[in-house]
């Protein structure tokens, strides 16, 4: 369950970098309602990394994000299909999710058979498509050089430091030439 949170987590951020440089919060309202764990705060505290992050591994770092947020908005829009195409709105599906992850007995969701029966369904397609992607994204960032481990405390660490996602967010935008900075990785 941890990697799909990092999964999550790991398209949520990418998705979110892409929106706060590039495409505003119009985006990102489409497709509220999909991630696992939405509403609910990433519990990485105790999981964050106390090392720094070199220039190097930062930059690397942001020429892997730019790779992945294709991917990323990709795949929320196939998940945001796959619950709709179960006959769930997005916010029911989020809602149903919060539910199961309570204890039971706990959650004041009704939810009918019916809707069950969508959810479940909307899981394991949602499941399957994090899944997919997550082996795409492991392959991209091994092929830029990095672990998917060390990308993944990146990850981390750039969540819970506002200055350094400050820095990432600078480092994706395009320079006022028209450039961007820095390169999407190495030779191609």
């Amino acid at each position: 369950m941890f990697v799909k949170h990092i999964l999550t987590a790991v398209l949520t951020s990418t998705v979110l970098l892409s929106y706060g440089c590039q495409q505003g919060k119009e985006v990102a309202s489409e497709t509220e309602g999909v991630s696992s764990v939405e509403g609910e705060p990433m519990e990485f505290d105790q999981q964050v990394p106390t090392g720094d992050v070199s220039e190097e591994e930062l930059t690397a770092f942001v020429g892997i994000v730019q790779k992945l947020q294709p991917l990323g908005m990709e795949a929320q829009q196939k998940m945001l299909s796959a619950v709709q195409d179960e006959g769930l709105e997005p916010q029911r599906f989020s809602e149903i999710m919060s539910a199961q992850q309570m204890p039971e007995g706990e959650s004041e969701v009704e939810i009918s058979p019916a809707e069950m029966d969508k959810y479940e369904k909307a899981q394991d397609a949602v499941d399957k498509i994090q899944d997919d992607v997550q082996a795409q994204m492991n392959e991209i960032i091994e092929d830029n050089g990095m672990t998917t481990n060390r990308y993944e405390e990146i990850m981390m660490v750039v969540q819970q430091d506002q200055a350094l996602m400050q820095r990432v967010q600078e480092m994706m935008q395009p320079d006022m030439d028209g450039q961007q900075a820095p390169p999407q990785g190495g030779m191609e």
